[in-house]
């Protein structure tokens, strides 16, 4: 693959987990569950950011999406408990 697909491939991972845990929030505010969503954005933005440490690139962004999932699974478990 060359270097701009691999950037562009990068920044979709880090957005796409980014928006994982934009929604992973909502659902938690809204419906109460997003346990699924978190992790999953958990697990997407830390490979994003192990991407991005190679060429960084979407490095900020990568650390966002892990703030939000990170958030968003902090937030589930306060409501369960």
């Amino acid at each position: 693959m060359n270097e701009k697909g691999s950037e562009e491939n990068i920044k979709f991972n880090a957005v796409f987990s980014l928006i994982i845990g934009i929604i992973s929030i909502f659902g938690l505010i809204f419906v109460k569950e997003g346990t699924f969503l978190s992790i999953a954005g958990l697990i997407w933005g830390l490979m994003s950011l192990k991407e991005s440490n190679v060429k960084q690139r979407g490095r900020k962004l990568a650390l966002v999406a892990i703030a939000f999932n990170f958030i968003g699974f902090i937030g589930v478990i306060t409501l369960t408990v």
